[in-house]
């Protein structure tokens, strides 16, 4: 018997799949961030949260890994790395963006004619 992988008949891998239903998640919140700017911050802390584990898992990675770094290794480990910070100044500008916006300006003072 031949050992296919996840859906192998349409090719997809399973990156895709397991990518996939959090990306549509997110999407969902960040377009309900429009209406309601509470879910923007709930999705910014979540962006920080998984690009600071991203990142220190990047940096452990870098740390232990044995001294003559394979290209498929250094790859891992940088994919890690970027993907981290990215996720992290990608929750911190949404933070800064969400609470810009639920910041109200004051009314414009109407002026009154004088006689």
């Amino acid at each position: 018997m031949i050992d296919t992988p996840l859906l192998g008949i349409l090719n997809v891998p399973p990156g895709l799949l397991f990518g996939l239903p959090p990306a549509v998640i997110v999407l969902i919140l960040l377009l309900w961030g429009i209406k309601e700017p509470l879910a923007w911050i709930v999705v910014s802390f979540l962006a920080i949260g998984i690009g600071i584990g991203c990142l220190v898992y990047g940096f452990s990675q870098a740390i232990l890994l044995p001294d003559p770094w394979t290209a498929q290794a250094a790859s891992d480990v940088s994919m890690y790395i970027g993907g981290g910070a990215g996720s992290s100044v990608g929750g911190i500008v949404l933070l800064i963006v969400s609470l810009v916006r639920r910041r109200k300006s004051p009314a414009p003072a109407v002026a009154v004619p004088s006689k």
